[in-house]
């Protein structure tokens, strides 16, 4: 958290300007719930911090943190993100600003009597107490004590002085935020959490609202509460006491609330489930009528709760009634606001999201996680869009039309495009349009798809009225959800707009993909109008259009559009248009000549496999799940692998590997997409179990429809071959055999393939051997331009630190490396990398050591720029080397695919009997052919 501290220019700057500041009145900030640091103090040594420590979490550490049993811990500290710079500004005001963190797991009244104890010990009569959410509630307890008398003011900043609807979703661990946090937690998810920790606070049960602000339920009688977590019944009569007890607001007391965000309204109990209201009159969390007290002054910030403490209006105002009684930095009367219906919602677990290893995340990914969860706002501008009035410009123009991408007549089309995965469903049908120019740049690596990201491709050909296709990154599938339809959204409307772009057109990303419709409708709309509450009203657009070919998709993303638009406080930024047919006849339909492609993302993280599955379009298969490896299990597994091991136990092997690799419900699922090629796209740490020979009930991806690889990793270069190689007649290979002259069996392998070759019809070889290779040479060939392929049989140089660095090993020993391609403007499109062992060492050869080493050579080669690399995992025999590179040169010559030309000589070698057939890796697009038009 300090590293997020620095990060903040604009802290930094404040933290300068206070550094000076001395004395002045007292202020206590007093945090809300969940934000003061929980531990143990250790005499000479850091704190033993529990909470939030997001390495005790991911142990399971908040168990610890269950009452009574966790009585030993106390507060520490506050999580200064969140309040610092309420803080500064505050000091730069003159006032001696501190925290007061509180144990916000106890009851109300021992923490205000712990408040009302440092009161007495205050060197100054009259102090300032400043509490946010249920830190106002402390200061209330305190009233009970003697030292209240030492209470000036009291500003509190979105406190629910009458309980709060979330409270229940929290303890039944509903709230998204509870699940959030349950992502860290590699031990529990978030029932477990409610259940064993949650539901043992009298601090989160004494934030429950009255049973009068609900229908049919009584929050403190454990008999209305319907099946799952809940608070013991003991526990929830202890809070309704301490709640009738709890001291009202006196006249030292000021209330700023936030309102404008979608807010739990109201509760009501229908045949043992809850149902929620949902509406804009709150905060995000407290909703206005259950902050509001009788007579008590109030002002109104358009903002969300847990970023109230760092708004820039908001410190403003807080700074003004800590002098004073009033301020004009805030509306003292709500703001007039069309009615509003409040929309129901039933309290539903949703899937378990995957779990997250904090020390996984980059240092932007731990800081967005940590936004997440206590929202940080701009120092210098709310956090909520400020909506200007319709005068100022007319609203844009929201539109929703039943038809084919292809038929509109936007300006711009705009596509969902997830990372490492080529076009599908409408992105297919704009690219066969182009001629394949969206495939062509994502096969040469140049569409990142990171979330958020926006990529612009400019249209000249006819057939489209679109003038641009603009790709929205959606990220890795398997992390894909409504923050980044949000995001990607905001993006691409702020881009366009600025760009002086007047309309585009958008499908509802993801839904071929298994989305819900309604879901990705809301997510993409409210992003759009966070980019429009952005920019300033001569910027915005004139007409947004959303594209269907269904009807019903089509309606269900209308009607939420109609109800987003009756509760968001941006709303009259948009106007909804009649729905209508495309008019505009479809171009000339050009048959796609893409693979159907089914996708399997692994991600392996903190002892766990987190795995998705998209099938192909229309009818998608879209899953995700996650399980815990039995690492040990799978080592004893991987001993059984040896080179030259039979067909039989190989497929055996495979099985299992299945069954110990993959969360049950995708190993269920897989067979539903064996017509179709299976694309695993992996990170470094799934890299190196063996996907070749993945076996389901006899079925073996890699041996059926085929098997390829896809690298998730940063920094990835675009992949460069000549495309006039490809249009070229002729197969030219160059051919590396041996260069350090201590491989045998490398000549062997090498002279076998330069024999092989030279009896293909078209196909020109150059042979470079031993002593001649030299790196020299080899840059030389490589950057020429002249070779399809170059099939390499000899050492390589691997560099498990620097896998840029790892390489081909030249005569003389220097290595020839993946950086050393990078700095070329173009390569080969083609790298085969056999394993060449002599026959007496290839027993003796470590199978997974040496698929590790294959990996890291792939990913030494694809970030210097080749399209395609094909390696071995182990060293194979002569008859199944001789079956595979036959094959795969004669298919490839022919102007076949990667993809199909690898399943052929995979099938061949199968058919020797040989378990080699395994062997083979492939890195790269299915359907790259390195002759094109053939």
């Amino acid at each position: 958290m300090s590293s997020y501290l620095e990060a903040d220019q604009e802290l930094s700057r404040l933290a300068r300007r206070a550094a000076g500041m001395r004395g002045g009145p007292r202020a206590l900030i007093l945090p809300g719930i969940m934000a003061s640091t929980l531990g143990r103090p250790r005499k000479g040594l850091p704190d033993d911090v529990k909470w939030f420590d997001p390495a005790e979490i991911a142990l399971g550490g908040m168990t610890r943190l269950a009452l009574p049993r966790g009585r030993r811990y106390g507060p520490l500290g506050v999580l200064r993100f969140a309040y610092e710079r309420l803080r500064l500004a505050l000091r730069i005001a003159g006032f001696d600003a501190v925290f007061h963190p509180y144990d916000w797991r106890l009851d109300l009244a021992a923490n205000g009597r712990a408040l009302a104890e440092r009161l007495v010990t205050e060197r100054r009569q009259d102090v300032v107490l400043i509490g946010h959410s249920m830190g106002g509630l402390v200061a209330r307890a305190a009233l009970a004590h003697k030292g209240a008398a030492r209470i000036a003011r009291v500003v509190q900043l979105g406190t629910p002085n009458r309980g709060a609807f979330v409270a229940i979703q929290a303890l039944r661990g509903t709230y998204p935020l509870i699940r959030r946090l349950a992502m860290l937690d590699l031990l529990h998810d978030a029932d477990e959490i409610a259940n064993r920790v949650l539901t043992t606070f009298p601090g989160l049960c004494e934030l429950l609202p009255p049973a009068s602000a609900c229908k049919n339920f009584d929050p403190f009688d454990a008999a209305h509460w319907p099946k799952g977590p809940s608070p013991a019944a003991g526990l929830l009569a202890n809070a309704r006491r301490a709640i009738e007890s709890l001291p009202p607001p006196d006249e030292r007391f000021r209330l700023i609330a936030g309102f404008g965000q979608d807010t739990v309204l109201g509760l009501k109990r229908r045949n043992q489930r809850l149902e929620f209201g949902r509406g804009p009159a709150g905060d995000g969390t407290v909703p206005l009528a259950l902050a509001h007290w009788p007579g008590m002054p109030t002002w109104y910030v358009e903002e969300s709760h847990g970023a109230l403490p760092g708004n820039a209006e908001v410190g403003r105002a807080v700074i003004d009634l800590a002098r004073g009684d009033t301020t004009a930095a805030l509306p003292h009367v709500l703001p007039r606001r069309r009615g509003v219906p409040t929309l129901w919602e039933v309290d539903t677990r949703a899937a378990t999201p995957a779990k997250i290893a904090w020390s996984d995340l980059s240092e932007r990914q731990q800081r967005e996680f940590l936004h997440e969860f206590v929202a940080v706002a701009d120092p210098s501008v709310s956090a909520t869009p400020v909506v200007r009035s319709s005068a100022q410009a007319r609203p844009v123009e929201l539109a929703f039309v039943e038809g084919s991408v292809t038929q509109s007549d936007a300006s711009a089309l705009v596509l969902g495009a997830f990372a490492n995965v080529e076009p599908a469903g409408a992105a297919l049908a704009v690219d066969t349009m182009l001629h394949g120019a969206i495939s062509d740049l994502s096969r040469r690596r140049a569409i990142g798809a990171a979330a958020g990201e926006v990529f612009v491709l400019p249209v000249g050909r006819r057939g489209l009225a679109a003038r641009l296709v603009v790709l929205a990154g959606l990220g890795d599938f398997g992390r894909y959800g409504p923050d980044v339809q949000r995001l990607a959204a905001a993006n691409v409307t702020r881009t366009l707009a600025l760009a002086g772009v007047g309309d585009f057109a958008m499908v509802l990303w993801g839904t071929a993909s298994g989305a819900d419709p309604a879901d990705a409708a809301r997510a993409q709309l409210e992003g759009v109008l966070t980019a429009l509450s952005d920019l300033s009203p001569e910027l915005r657009l004139r007409r947004i259009t959303i594209l269907s070919r269904s009807a019903r998709r089509l309606s269900t993303a209308r009607q939420v559009a109609e109800d987003l638009l009756r509760m968001h406080p941006a709303a009259p930024l948009l106007r909804l248009q009649p729905a209508r047919k495309a008019g505009r006849k479809p171009g000339r339909i050009v048959k796609p000549t893409a693979t159907p492609l089914a996708w399997l993302f692994v991600q392996e993280s903190a002892g766990q496999m987190h795995a998705a599955l998209l099938g192909t379009a229309p009818k998608a298969t879209a899953l995700t799940a996650t399980r815990r490896l039995d690492l040990r299990a799978l080592e004893r597994e991987h001993a059984r692998l040896a080179p030259g091991m039979p067909v039989a136990e190989l497929e055996n092997f495979g099985e299992r590997l299945a069954e110990l690799l993959l969360p049950k419900e995708i190993v269920a699922a897989l067979p539903s997409v064996r017509a179709a090629p299976l694309v695993v796209v992996h990170d470094s740490t799934s890299a190196h179990w063996p996907w070749e020979a993945l076996s389901i009930k006899g079925w073996a991806p890699a041996a059926e429809s085929g098997l390829s690889r896809r690298y998730a990793a940063e920094g990835m270069s675009v992949a460069k071959w000549r495309e006039q190689r490809r249009r070229e007649r002729g197969l030219n290979v160059l051919l590396v055999i041996n260069p350090t002259g201590d491989l045998p069996g490398a000549v062997v392998e090498g002279e076998r393939v330069a024999q092989m070759l030279a009896r293909l019809d078209g196909t020109g070889i150059t042979a470079i051997r031993g002593g001649e290779a030299t790196r020299a040479r080899l840059l030389a060939e490589f950057r020429s331009g002249d070779y399809d392929a170059i099939h390499f049989a000899g050492h390589a140089y691997f560099d498990a630190a620097a896998p840029g660095s790892s390489g081909i090993l030249c005569a003389g020993g220097r290595v020839l490396s993946g950086a050393d391609l990078a700095a070329m403007d173009s390569v080969p499109a083609l790298v085969f990398f056999n394993a060449c062992e002599s026959g007496r060492l290839r027993s003796a050869v470590k199978p997974l050591r040496q698929l590790d080493r294959s990996v890291g050579f792939a990913e030494a080669f694809l970030r210097g720029g080749v399209a395609n690399f094909i390696g071995t995992w182990w060293p194979v025999s002569d008859a199944g080397a001789t079956a595979f590179a036959t094959l795969l040169y004669r298919e490839l010559a022919k102007g076949t695919s990667i993809g199909a030309a690898l399943n052929a000589a995979r099938t061949a070698v199968r058919e020797l009997p040989s378990a080699d057939w395994a062997n083979y890796l492939h890195y790269g697009s299915f359907d790259f052919a390195l002759k094109a038009g053939r």
